[in-house]
Protein backbone atom coordinates (compact mmCIF):
# COMPACT_ATOMS: atom_id res chain seq x y z
CA UNK A 1 0.00 0.00 0.00
CA UNK A 2 1.02 3.78 -0.56
CA UNK A 3 0.56 4.68 2.95
CA UNK A 4 -0.10 8.56 4.14
CA UNK A 5 0.19 9.62 7.57
CA UNK A 6 -2.25 12.76 8.49
CA UNK A 7 -1.98 14.97 10.92
CA UNK A 8 -4.85 17.56 12.55
CA UNK A 9 -3.92 21.14 12.68
CA UNK A 10 -1.78 22.14 15.39
CA UNK A 11 0.36 18.95 16.17
CA UNK A 12 4.12 18.69 15.78
CA UNK A 13 4.14 18.43 11.91
CA UNK A 14 0.96 20.51 11.25
CA UNK A 15 2.21 23.96 12.09
CA UNK A 16 3.25 25.17 8.84
CA UNK A 17 1.41 28.34 7.60
CA UNK A 18 1.85 30.93 4.88
CA UNK A 19 1.77 33.65 7.58
CA UNK A 20 0.65 32.39 10.67
CA UNK A 21 1.99 31.32 13.50
CA UNK A 22 0.19 27.92 15.51
CA UNK A 23 0.46 30.30 18.79
CA UNK A 24 -1.74 33.13 16.95
CA UNK A 25 -5.26 32.85 17.69
CA UNK A 26 -5.84 33.25 13.82
CA UNK A 27 -4.34 30.25 13.32
CA UNK A 28 -7.28 27.48 14.48
CA UNK A 29 -9.89 30.01 13.29
CA UNK A 30 -11.87 29.19 9.88
CA UNK A 31 -13.68 31.66 8.08
CA UNK A 32 -16.14 29.50 6.13
CA UNK A 33 -19.58 29.07 4.73
CA UNK A 34 -21.52 27.33 6.27
CA UNK A 35 -24.30 25.15 4.66
CA UNK A 36 -26.74 23.00 6.58
CA UNK A 37 -30.27 22.57 6.45
CA UNK A 38 -30.93 25.05 3.76
CA UNK A 39 -29.10 28.00 5.89
CA UNK A 40 -25.78 29.67 4.63
CA UNK A 41 -23.77 32.02 7.78
CA UNK A 42 -20.54 33.63 7.15
CA UNK A 43 -19.17 33.02 10.97
CA UNK A 44 -15.89 33.17 12.38
CA UNK A 45 -15.16 30.42 14.89
CA UNK A 46 -12.05 28.81 16.29
CA UNK A 47 -12.35 24.84 14.89
CA UNK A 48 -13.66 21.51 16.57
CA UNK A 49 -13.37 18.07 14.96
CA UNK A 50 -16.24 19.08 13.04
CA UNK A 51 -14.08 21.67 10.91
CA UNK A 52 -11.34 19.22 10.65
CA UNK A 53 -13.56 17.38 9.15
CA UNK A 54 -15.33 18.92 6.82
CA UNK A 55 -12.35 20.63 5.73
CA UNK A 56 -8.90 19.68 6.75
CA UNK A 57 -9.93 15.78 5.97
CA UNK A 58 -11.50 17.16 2.22
CA UNK A 59 -8.34 18.93 1.66
CA UNK A 60 -5.89 16.12 2.28
CA UNK A 61 -7.91 13.56 0.63
CA UNK A 62 -8.33 15.62 -2.45
CA UNK A 63 -4.59 16.73 -1.88
CA UNK A 64 -3.36 12.60 -1.58
CA UNK A 65 -5.55 11.96 -4.75
CA UNK A 66 -3.97 14.88 -7.19
CA UNK A 67 -0.57 13.49 -6.03
CA UNK A 68 -1.61 9.45 -6.24
CA UNK A 69 -3.74 9.73 -9.38
CA UNK A 70 -5.89 7.37 -7.67
CA UNK A 71 -9.98 7.53 -7.87
CA UNK A 72 -10.02 6.03 -4.43
CA UNK A 73 -8.59 5.64 -1.27
CA UNK A 74 -8.32 3.62 2.16
CA UNK A 75 -9.55 5.73 5.22
CA UNK A 76 -8.38 4.23 8.80
CA UNK A 77 -9.05 6.77 11.57
CA UNK A 78 -8.29 5.87 14.95
CA UNK A 79 -9.93 7.72 18.18
CA UNK A 80 -10.50 11.31 17.19
CA UNK A 81 -9.26 10.13 13.56
CA UNK A 82 -12.52 8.12 13.49
CA UNK A 83 -14.92 11.30 13.99
CA UNK A 84 -12.91 13.40 11.70
CA UNK A 85 -14.27 10.58 8.52
CA UNK A 86 -17.33 10.41 10.27
CA UNK A 87 -17.89 14.13 9.91
CA UNK A 88 -16.43 14.05 6.13
CA UNK A 89 -18.53 11.44 5.13
CA UNK A 90 -21.91 12.28 6.34
CA UNK A 91 -21.64 16.28 5.67
CA UNK A 92 -19.93 15.38 1.93
CA UNK A 93 -21.41 12.20 1.22
CA UNK A 94 -21.23 12.44 -2.07
CA UNK A 95 -17.98 13.63 -2.56
CA UNK A 96 -16.66 11.00 0.34
CA UNK A 97 -18.42 8.43 -2.30
CA UNK A 98 -16.49 9.33 -5.17
CA UNK A 99 -12.73 9.43 -3.23
CA UNK A 100 -13.22 6.94 -0.08
CA UNK A 101 -13.36 2.72 -1.11
CA UNK A 102 -13.80 1.84 2.75
CA UNK A 103 -13.66 3.52 5.90
CA UNK A 104 -12.30 2.11 9.30
CA UNK A 105 -12.34 3.83 12.17
CA UNK A 106 -10.64 1.79 15.53
CA UNK A 107 -12.73 3.09 18.63
CA UNK A 108 -14.29 5.98 17.43
CA UNK A 109 -16.12 8.13 20.33
CA UNK A 110 -19.14 9.01 18.54
CA UNK A 111 -21.75 6.05 19.28
CA UNK A 112 -20.82 5.76 23.41
CA UNK A 113 -19.14 7.67 26.38
CA UNK A 114 -16.97 9.95 25.48
CA UNK A 115 -14.13 11.47 27.44
CA UNK A 116 -11.03 13.18 27.30
CA UNK A 117 -7.70 12.50 26.36
CA UNK A 118 -3.86 11.61 27.40
CA UNK A 119 -1.22 9.70 25.34
CA UNK A 120 2.40 9.80 25.48
CA UNK A 121 2.85 11.24 21.83
CA UNK A 122 0.65 14.55 22.98
CA UNK A 123 0.10 17.47 20.91
CA UNK A 124 -1.60 20.71 20.95
CA UNK A 125 -5.17 20.67 19.45
CA UNK A 126 -7.57 23.44 19.91
CA UNK A 127 -9.97 24.21 23.24
CA UNK A 128 -13.29 23.74 20.61
CA UNK A 129 -11.99 20.21 20.14
CA UNK A 130 -12.31 19.83 23.92
CA UNK A 131 -15.38 21.75 24.22
CA UNK A 132 -16.99 19.44 21.67
CA UNK A 133 -16.27 15.98 22.73
CA UNK A 134 -17.68 17.49 26.19
CA UNK A 135 -20.74 18.60 24.88
CA UNK A 136 -21.19 15.36 23.09
CA UNK A 137 -20.50 13.56 26.20
CA UNK A 138 -23.05 16.03 27.97
CA UNK A 139 -25.47 15.15 25.74
CA UNK A 140 -25.91 11.82 26.61
CA UNK A 141 -23.04 10.89 24.10
CA UNK A 142 -25.31 12.00 21.12
CA UNK A 143 -23.11 12.51 17.82
CA UNK A 144 -24.08 16.12 17.17
CA UNK A 145 -22.83 19.57 15.65
CA UNK A 146 -21.30 22.24 18.33
CA UNK A 147 -23.52 23.96 20.75
CA UNK A 148 -23.24 27.44 20.53
CA UNK A 149 -26.10 28.38 22.85
CA UNK A 150 -29.80 28.81 21.71
CA UNK A 151 -29.04 32.06 19.91
CA UNK A 152 -26.14 31.52 17.87
CA UNK A 153 -27.69 27.75 16.67
CA UNK A 154 -30.60 29.17 15.91
CA UNK A 155 -28.81 31.63 13.38
CA UNK A 156 -26.15 28.78 12.82
CA UNK A 157 -28.77 25.33 12.13
CA UNK A 158 -32.54 26.90 12.35
CA UNK A 159 -33.15 25.50 15.92
CA UNK A 160 -32.37 25.90 19.55
CA UNK A 161 -29.91 22.83 19.69
CA UNK A 162 -27.53 21.44 17.56
CA UNK A 163 -28.54 19.45 15.20
CA UNK A 164 -27.09 15.59 15.22
CA UNK A 165 -24.72 14.14 12.44
CA UNK A 166 -26.63 12.88 9.58
CA UNK A 167 -25.00 9.76 9.70
CA UNK A 168 -27.76 8.33 7.09
CA UNK A 169 -26.04 10.09 5.11
CA UNK A 170 -23.01 8.26 4.83
CA UNK A 171 -22.36 6.34 1.00
CA UNK A 172 -18.88 4.77 1.77
CA UNK A 173 -18.49 1.38 3.21
CA UNK A 174 -17.95 1.88 7.57
CA UNK A 175 -15.94 -0.62 9.77
CA UNK A 176 -16.52 0.80 12.80
CA UNK A 177 -13.21 -1.61 15.12
CA UNK A 178 -13.40 -2.26 19.17
CA UNK A 179 -12.93 -4.24 22.07
CA UNK A 180 -13.57 -4.63 25.96
CA UNK A 181 -10.15 -2.91 26.44
CA UNK A 182 -10.37 -0.06 23.90
CA UNK A 183 -9.83 2.78 26.35
CA UNK A 184 -12.13 5.14 24.26
CA UNK A 185 -14.68 3.42 23.48
CA UNK A 186 -16.39 0.57 25.96
CA UNK A 187 -19.34 -1.75 24.70
CA UNK A 188 -20.22 -2.88 27.89
CA UNK A 189 -20.03 0.55 29.76
CA UNK A 190 -23.29 -0.26 31.86
CA UNK A 191 -22.54 -3.28 33.02
CA UNK A 192 -21.03 -3.02 36.47
CA UNK A 193 -21.11 -6.09 37.62
CA UNK A 194 -19.46 -5.27 41.27
CA UNK A 195 -22.42 -2.32 41.61
CA UNK A 196 -24.40 -4.30 43.64
CA UNK A 197 -21.71 -5.67 46.04
CA UNK A 198 -20.43 -1.96 46.29
CA UNK A 199 -23.29 -0.01 47.30
CA UNK A 200 -22.22 3.56 46.34
CA UNK A 201 -18.59 2.39 45.68
CA UNK A 202 -17.81 2.72 48.89
CA UNK A 203 -15.95 0.27 51.37
CA UNK A 204 -16.44 1.38 54.55
CA UNK A 205 -19.85 -0.21 54.78
CA UNK A 206 -18.35 -3.51 53.99
CA UNK A 207 -15.00 -2.92 56.09
CA UNK A 208 -17.85 -2.01 59.35
CA UNK A 209 -20.00 -5.06 58.37
CA UNK A 210 -17.37 -7.70 58.84
CA UNK A 211 -16.08 -5.65 62.15
CA UNK A 212 -12.35 -5.90 60.76
CA UNK A 213 -10.09 -4.04 62.24
CA UNK A 214 -8.64 -1.73 59.70
CA UNK A 215 -4.75 -1.07 59.31
CA UNK A 216 -5.52 2.55 58.60
CA UNK A 217 -7.92 4.54 56.23
CA UNK A 218 -6.62 5.59 52.63
CA UNK A 219 -8.13 7.72 50.18
CA UNK A 220 -8.12 7.30 46.65
CA UNK A 221 -8.20 10.00 44.16
CA UNK A 222 -8.89 9.38 40.70
CA UNK A 223 -6.99 10.73 37.45
CA UNK A 224 -8.80 13.57 35.26
CA UNK A 225 -11.65 12.60 32.97
CA UNK A 226 -12.12 9.96 35.15
CA UNK A 227 -14.23 9.20 38.63
CA UNK A 228 -14.14 6.91 41.50
CA UNK A 229 -15.04 3.35 39.34
CA UNK A 230 -11.32 3.50 37.72
CA UNK A 231 -10.07 1.89 41.39
CA UNK A 232 -12.42 -0.92 40.76
CA UNK A 233 -12.69 -1.48 37.34
CA UNK A 234 -10.63 -4.56 37.38
CA UNK A 235 -13.21 -6.06 39.85
CA UNK A 236 -11.25 -8.58 42.55
CA UNK A 237 -7.29 -7.22 41.28
CA UNK A 238 -8.33 -3.79 41.34
CA UNK A 239 -6.31 -1.19 44.05
CA UNK A 240 -9.08 -0.80 46.41
CA UNK A 241 -10.35 -4.33 46.95
CA UNK A 242 -6.11 -4.89 47.42
CA UNK A 243 -6.15 -2.18 50.32
CA UNK A 244 -9.27 -3.30 51.68
CA UNK A 245 -8.28 -7.35 52.02
CA UNK A 246 -4.85 -5.40 53.56
CA UNK A 247 -7.21 -4.20 56.51
CA UNK A 248 -7.55 -0.76 55.21
CA UNK A 249 -10.42 1.46 55.34
CA UNK A 250 -10.56 2.38 51.45
CA UNK A 251 -12.50 5.89 50.45
CA UNK A 252 -12.72 6.65 46.96
CA UNK A 253 -13.21 10.37 45.92
CA UNK A 254 -15.09 11.56 43.53
CA UNK A 255 -14.07 15.40 41.99
CA UNK A 256 -16.62 17.77 41.15
CA UNK A 257 -19.08 16.77 38.21
CA UNK A 258 -17.97 13.34 37.88
CA UNK A 259 -20.74 11.17 38.03
CA UNK A 260 -21.30 10.42 41.53
CA UNK A 261 -20.32 13.80 42.28
CA UNK A 262 -23.25 16.12 40.58
CA UNK A 263 -25.32 16.01 43.99
CA UNK A 264 -26.16 19.86 45.49
CA UNK A 265 -28.53 21.57 47.34
CA UNK A 266 -29.86 23.81 44.73
CA UNK A 267 -27.80 23.19 41.77
CA UNK A 268 -27.12 20.60 38.71
CA UNK A 269 -23.94 20.14 36.83
CA UNK A 270 -25.65 21.76 33.99
CA UNK A 271 -25.90 25.10 35.59
CA UNK A 272 -22.61 27.14 35.12
CA UNK A 273 -22.75 28.34 39.19
CA UNK A 274 -22.21 24.51 39.80
CA UNK A 275 -18.63 24.78 38.85
CA UNK A 276 -17.87 28.36 40.12
CA UNK A 277 -16.09 29.72 43.26
CA UNK A 278 -16.07 32.70 43.99
CA UNK A 279 -17.31 33.82 40.64
CA UNK A 280 -14.18 31.73 38.92
CA UNK A 281 -14.83 28.09 36.45
CA UNK A 282 -13.24 25.24 38.56
CA UNK A 283 -9.92 23.71 37.51
CA UNK A 284 -7.70 21.42 39.48
CA UNK A 285 -6.61 24.49 41.82
CA UNK A 286 -10.29 25.07 43.56
CA UNK A 287 -10.28 21.04 43.66
CA UNK A 288 -7.38 20.52 45.37
CA UNK A 289 -7.72 23.69 47.94
CA UNK A 290 -11.47 23.40 48.28
CA UNK A 291 -12.54 19.90 47.71
CA UNK A 292 -9.93 18.04 48.67
CA UNK A 293 -9.57 20.09 51.97
CA UNK A 294 -13.23 19.07 52.31
CA UNK A 295 -13.05 15.61 51.69
CA UNK A 296 -10.07 14.63 53.98
CA UNK A 297 -11.69 16.83 56.45
CA UNK A 298 -14.97 14.89 56.28
CA UNK A 299 -13.45 11.62 56.08
CA UNK A 300 -11.20 12.55 59.42
CA UNK A 301 -14.41 13.01 60.98
CA UNK A 302 -16.54 10.04 60.02
CA UNK A 303 -13.46 7.66 60.99
CA UNK A 304 -12.44 9.25 64.08
CA UNK A 305 -8.78 9.23 62.89
CA UNK A 306 -6.03 11.54 62.98
CA UNK A 307 -4.49 11.12 59.76
CA UNK A 308 -5.27 9.33 56.35
CA UNK A 309 -3.41 7.92 53.80
CA UNK A 310 -3.32 10.13 50.38
CA UNK A 311 -2.72 7.61 47.20
CA UNK A 312 -3.82 10.33 43.67
CA UNK A 313 -3.17 9.11 40.12
CA UNK A 314 -2.39 12.04 37.53
CA UNK A 315 -4.55 14.29 38.39
CA UNK A 316 -5.70 13.47 41.53
CA UNK A 317 -2.10 13.90 42.80
CA UNK A 318 -2.11 17.04 41.58
CA UNK A 319 -5.10 17.75 43.85
CA UNK A 320 -2.73 16.18 46.46
CA UNK A 321 -0.12 18.78 45.98
CA UNK A 322 -2.11 21.53 45.58
CA UNK A 323 -3.41 20.96 48.72
CA UNK A 324 -0.27 19.90 50.71
CA UNK A 325 1.72 22.90 49.92
CA UNK A 326 -1.02 25.30 49.81
CA UNK A 327 -2.48 24.04 53.48
CA UNK A 328 0.96 22.62 54.77
CA UNK A 329 0.04 22.73 58.25
CA UNK A 330 -3.34 21.54 58.25
CA UNK A 331 -2.00 18.71 55.47
CA UNK A 332 0.49 17.79 58.17
CA UNK A 333 -1.99 17.66 60.44
CA UNK A 334 -4.35 15.16 58.31
CA UNK A 335 -2.18 13.19 55.96
CA UNK A 336 0.06 10.73 57.08
CA UNK A 337 1.75 9.85 54.00
CA UNK A 338 0.59 11.15 50.28
CA UNK A 339 1.65 8.35 47.37
CA UNK A 340 1.22 9.91 43.92
CA UNK A 341 1.08 7.52 41.02
CA UNK A 342 2.39 9.20 37.50
CA UNK A 343 1.60 12.96 38.30
CA UNK A 344 1.79 14.96 35.70
CA UNK A 345 4.54 17.46 35.08
CA UNK A 346 4.88 17.26 31.45
CA UNK A 347 1.27 17.62 30.50
CA UNK A 348 -0.97 16.29 27.92
CA UNK A 349 -4.50 15.37 28.00
CA UNK A 350 -5.83 11.96 28.49
CA UNK A 351 -8.96 9.45 27.52
CA UNK A 352 -9.02 6.24 29.78
CA UNK A 353 -11.88 3.68 30.13
CA UNK A 354 -13.67 5.22 32.69
CA UNK A 355 -14.31 8.47 31.73
CA UNK A 356 -16.74 11.43 33.45
CA UNK A 357 -17.28 15.43 33.64
CA UNK A 358 -14.86 18.08 34.12
CA UNK A 359 -14.68 21.71 33.67
CA UNK A 360 -13.23 23.63 30.60
CA UNK A 361 -11.28 25.42 32.98
CA UNK A 362 -9.38 22.04 34.05
CA UNK A 363 -8.81 21.35 30.47
CA UNK A 364 -7.02 25.13 30.02
CA UNK A 365 -5.17 24.91 33.58
CA UNK A 366 -3.41 21.63 32.23
CA UNK A 367 -2.76 22.81 28.78
CA UNK A 368 -1.38 26.38 30.10
CA UNK A 369 1.34 24.16 32.04
CA UNK A 370 2.11 22.88 28.79
CA UNK A 371 2.86 25.70 26.68
CA UNK A 372 4.46 27.29 29.78
CA UNK A 373 7.34 24.41 29.23
CA UNK A 374 5.54 22.07 32.28
CA UNK A 375 5.85 24.63 34.96
CA UNK A 376 3.20 23.42 37.99
CA UNK A 377 2.36 26.62 38.44
CA UNK A 378 -1.58 28.48 39.09
CA UNK A 379 -4.34 29.61 36.44
CA UNK A 380 -3.05 32.42 34.05
CA UNK A 381 -6.06 35.04 34.03
CA UNK A 382 -3.67 37.09 31.50
CA UNK A 383 -1.41 40.26 32.81
CA UNK A 384 -4.11 42.35 33.92
CA UNK A 385 -6.25 39.97 36.34
CA UNK A 386 -3.29 38.13 37.27
CA UNK A 387 -1.86 41.40 38.72
CA UNK A 388 -5.16 41.73 40.87
CA UNK A 389 -5.17 38.01 41.54
CA UNK A 390 -1.00 37.26 42.65
CA UNK A 391 0.24 40.82 42.51
CA UNK A 392 2.73 39.66 39.44
CA UNK A 393 2.05 39.55 35.32
CA UNK A 394 2.66 35.91 35.40
CA UNK A 395 1.20 33.13 37.74
CA UNK A 396 3.43 31.80 40.32
CA UNK A 397 4.58 28.61 40.85
CA UNK A 398 3.23 26.72 43.45
CA UNK A 399 4.93 26.51 46.47
CA UNK A 400 6.07 22.64 46.75
CA UNK A 401 9.00 23.52 49.03
CA UNK A 402 6.15 24.33 52.16
CA UNK A 403 5.11 20.97 51.81
CA UNK A 404 5.52 19.34 55.09
CA UNK A 405 4.25 15.45 54.76
CA UNK A 406 6.25 12.54 53.36
CA UNK A 407 4.95 12.52 49.18
CA UNK A 408 5.75 9.26 47.08
CA UNK A 409 6.10 9.49 43.34
CA UNK A 410 5.45 6.28 41.46
CA UNK A 411 6.33 6.13 37.85
CA UNK A 412 7.74 3.97 35.20
CA UNK A 413 9.32 4.07 31.39
CA UNK A 414 5.94 3.36 30.22
CA UNK A 415 3.63 5.89 32.25
CA UNK A 416 1.36 7.57 29.73
CA UNK A 417 1.39 10.69 31.47
CA UNK A 418 4.96 11.28 32.38
CA UNK A 419 8.22 11.02 29.99
CA UNK A 420 11.27 10.45 31.77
Amino acid sequence: YDVWLGNSRGTLYSKRHVSLKHTDETFWNFRFVLIHYFLTIFSKNTNSFHEMGYYDNYATIRYIKTKTQVSKIIFLGFSMGGSLGLVYTCLRPYEAAQSIEVMINLATPAFNYVNLMLTQLGSEVSHKTFYHYIQVHRSGGNFQMYNYGKEENLKMYGKGEPPLYPLSKIKVPVLLVYSENDSLVYPKYENLKFQKNLQNFTCRNVIISYRFKTRGVILLQHPYANDARIWVAQYNQSIAFVFWEAGYDVWLGNSRGTLYSQRHISLKPSDETFWNFSKNTISFHEMGYYDNYATIGYIKTKTQVSKIIYLGFSMGGTLGLIYACLRPHEAAQSIEVMINLATPNYVNLMLTQVGSEMSHKTVYHYIQMHRSGGNFRMYDYGKEVNLKLYGRGEPPLYPLIKIEIPVLFVYSENDSLISL
